[in-house]
């Protein structure tokens, strides 16, 4: 495959790397990069309103300052993540690709190597990702609000990309690119790999915790900005249905489907139509004291008082996310939406788990979310979730594994 832009770049000496990264997503601007003058900064809108973003930047302005740092700016190029979350949202493992190059071409060459080794990257950049903390003038650091860079982003994996990966925009006819790309014009068999286009998976989670009372007089301090809290106030002081949110989660799920109403405004994308392949919807009980993720190895420390309890919830009271009155720390209900699909459409998962979450309330019938895939109107759905609920799973590659 020597016709494409990243053939003339292997010339040059560059070497496409993927690489998988987690991160935090409160003190971040989201994924994209934003450019110099909307990260980092403070942004005048006119001479009363300002936007203090000073130590606040996006994930991609992160990773490219961190590379530049690592290899030098004229060596790294076309820094692409696969999955791009909205501010406030966290991802487990999200991808990207990146074009990297020896700082030093004519040695490296003679050396008889042109490429970075992968491990060198994990530690350089999680190097460099951990200083990004320390290069803040006093008067910002004053402030009391710069972020914790040092540990909310890290790179977990790297490894050199495939050449090349299939287009499945080849086999399309005029008609169908017009209707997909909006053009119409011949498509290569083969292009660059690419982390966005060459995923085949993405799975997200979203953390809903469902208090039994009002959040005056049981707060869980360390979820504030990890799970969507809703307290008996807020859902009209009932229970939570969770087989009719089960149930309206299965008519999501489908291939080919529009989901325009279920799509934010700013959507850039050309086509509302994507491939939902699965959307789920469970309830556990919640102790204050211990985080799901930290379930299996943490549930064998609760003591007897709580054991008893949970043996009280059976599998029909599980429905719902009800809780009885006593003397024991009472758990709150962890309500947890898992939704994968191929790709989705700008908010598409926050849009979907908004409408659940008003028909897990009764506002709503399961059934209505047929109405709304059928109408494709996105005013007529509901609110959408709060960012900081949501995280990235997952991505995955095909065979392609890192």
């Amino acid at each position: 495959y020597n016709g494409s832009i990243m053939a003339l770049r292997r010339c040059q000496g560059f070497t496409r790397y993927a690489l998988s990264l987690q991160y935090h997503g409160q003190y971040h601007l989201g994924v994209s990069y934003q450019g110099l003058q909307k990260e980092n900064c403070i942004i005048t809108s006119n001479s009363k309103n300002e936007t203090d973003l000073r130590g606040l930047q996006s994930i991609e302005g992160r990773l490219i300052e961190a590379f530049h740092n690592l290899a030098g700016p004229e060596n790294v190029e076309n820094v692409k993540i696969s999955s791009r979350t909205d501010r406030g949202v966290h991802a487990l493992r999200n991808t990207c690709h990146v074009d990297v190059r020896k700082r030093n071409l004519s040695d490296s060459i003679e050396g008889g190597s042109q490429c970075w080794d992968p491990i060198r990257i994990i530690h350089g950049l999680n190097y460099h990702l951990c200083r990004q903390s320390l290069f803040f003038p006093l008067h910002y650091q004053s402030r009391q609000k710069i972020p914790p860079k040092r540990y909310d982003l890290r790179i977990i994996s790297a490894a050199k990309a495939p050449p090349f990966m299939e287009n499945k925009f080849y086999h399309l006819s005029p008609s169908e690119q017009q209707q997909v790309l909006q053009h119409q014009q011949e498509q290569p068999r083969h292009i660059d790999w690419n982390a966005r286009f060459s995923a085949t998976k993405r799975t997200y989670v979203y953390r809903m915790i469902h208090l039994p009372v009002a959040t005056e007089e049981y707060n869980i301090p360390f979820e504030h900005d990890r799970a969507w809290i809703l307290d008996r106030k807020s859902t009209g002081g009932g229970q939570m249905n969770i087989k009719a949110m089960q149930e309206a989660a299965s008519y999501m799920v489908g291939n080919g489907i529009d989901y325009s109403s279920f799509r934010g405004k700013s959507c850039q994308r050309s086509s509302p139509v994507v491939n939902v392949l699965s959307a789920d919807v469970s309830c556990t009980p919640y102790y204050g004291n211990y985080t799901d993720f930290a379930a299996a190895n943490m549930m064998t420390m609760i003591n007897d008082d709580f054991s008893q309890h949970n043996k009280k919830i059976t599998s029909s009271e599980n429905e719902s996310s009800s809780v009885t009155t006593g003397t024991q720390p009472i758990p709150a209900s962890l309500i947890t939406f898992t939704i994968s699909g191929d790709s989705f459409v700008y908010r598409q998962v926050r849009n979907m788990v908004g409408c659940l979450v008003e028909i897990g309330k009764g506002k709503l019938q399961p059934t209505h979310v047929k109405d709304l895939l059928e109408k494709r109107q996105r005013k007529l759905a509901p609110a959408m979730a709060p960012a900081h609920g949501l995280f990235l799973v997952d991505v995955e590659h095909g065979d392609f594994s890192f």
